[in-house]
């Protein structure tokens, strides 16, 4: 959902590319990389032209589905998640578990990685690979699920044992979440399209 590494990347491209080369060359000499570049920089400009909703402040939902003509959408994903936060969690739906569930997994992964996220939102690591299948995110749900084999998720374990099993990883599985890892920064799906889809089929159910 949130490509800011990607970004930069490009960003950082298009600048060396802007120093080296004489703007009465139109770019990089007309090459196949002037042509990436220049994909690069229309990329940069269709991520950054809607701005970032600043947080949640007491919108119904409805009013925050409707800002996503306005703003960028994973920031009113991240403003749903917010209000959702608020609640206690005895009293969420099984739709508003899946939301948290997922946007925990996006931001600690993107972070840390998969041990990241096991170590700091334990209480998401049985459910995590349902919630993904649930929107629609099938082969994200199979990484995930691989990395949940790899900390060795057994059922009866609660969220302390979830974290301290993290915490106290060896090297050789932290070595074997390394490729995990980067299958996940290689977004398989469309998590921020399809959760986004997923909030808006179950907005009866999702209440803030």
């Amino acid at each position: 959902m949130r490509s800011y590494a990607l970004t930069i990347k490009r960003c950082v491209a298009i600048a060396v590319c802007a120093v080296l080369v004489p703007p009465i060359l139109g770019g990089c000499g007309g090459t196949r990389e002037d042509a990436a570049t220049t994909a690069a920089a229309d990329d940069t400009a269709t991520v950054s032209e809607k701005p970032f909703l600043p947080g949640y402040d007491g919108q119904t939902l409805d009013e925050l589905l409707t800002m996503t003509d306005t703003y960028r959408e994973d920031s009113v994903i991240l403003a749903i998640e917010q209000a959702l936060q608020q609640k206690d969690p005895v009293d969420l739906s099984a739709p508003e578990r899946v939301v948290l569930a997922v946007e925990a997994l996006e931001r600690e992964v993107n972070n840390g990685g998969y041990n990241q996220f096991f170590l700091n939102e334990p209480s998401y690591a049985h459910q995590i690979g349902a919630a993904l299948n649930e929107i629609g995110c099938p082969e994200t749900a199979r990484i995930t699920e691989d990395a949940v084999a790899v900390l060795g998720l057994r059922r009866d374990w609660t969220d302390e044992q979830i974290s301290v099993a993290a915490a106290d990883m060896p090297d050789d599985q932290m070595a074997k979440l390394d490729p995990l890892d980067d299958a996940f920064f290689a977004y398989p799906d469309p998590i921020e399209d399809r959760l986004l889809a997923f909030i808006r089929a179950n907005a009866a159910e999702i209440r803030l």
